[in-house]
């Protein structure tokens, strides 16, 4: 009974070091080959003709090799796992834990567009407020500027600019004084 049970756990013994041996190897691959191509990318100025071409000051050859490192890493990393026969199960944990997080900041960012969108369409249309008017938002006063769909613009009188999200100065705007109408 006990040589059964070895038997049967030595194909996964010899799996976990296949696998091992396989990150081992695909690292030290995918850190030698990025030294290399950096070296080689460095003498033949691949920077240089970079910023010739494109006029763009960068390290491009560091970026170019770092990625090639990187992507080797994740060819080594996919191999080990599919030796191991989990890929399909970490792919859908990845794709899940990706959509998730699309998903939560696809929210996040409607949470902060449509208050002030809301906010931008009632300032305009009920004329809490027009260009020209001296109001006071929360601790800031000063005369409005501009009226954007989502911010708007006030102009202290010592002549600095505060940009104020419509929400907030939807809610908390007290006109101060009109501006005044000129009659023809």
């Amino acid at each position: 009974m006990a040589l059964e049970l070895f038997n049967s756990l030595t194909p996964i013994y010899v799996d976990i070091v296949a696998a091992l041996m396989i990150l081992l190897i695909g690292f030290m691959a995918g850190k030698l080959l990025g030294v290399i191509l950096n070296r080689l990318f460095v003498e033949v100025q691949l920077d240089k003709a970079v910023k010739i071409f494109s006029g763009i000051n960068l390290s491009f050859s560091k970026f170019l090799s770092e990625t090639i490192t990187i992507a080797i890493y994740v060819v080594s990393f996919i191999m080990a796992l599919n030796k191991l026969g989990i890929i399909n199960i970490v792919l859908k944990i990845t794709l899940i834990i990706t959509l998730v997080v699309i998903a939560g900041s696809i929210i996040i960012a409607i949470f902060g567009f449509m208050p002030n969108l809301y906010g931008g369409i009632m300032i305009k249309s009920n004329k809490k407020y027009v260009v020209g008017d001296k109001v006071k938002i929360k601790t800031a006063k000063g005369k409005v500027t501009k009226i954007k769909t989502f911010k708007t613009f006030l102009e202290t009188e010592e002549g600095d600019l505060i940009v104020i999200r419509n929400w907030t100065a939807f809610k908390e705007a007290k006109k101060i004084i009109h501006k005044k109408k000129v009659s023809k």
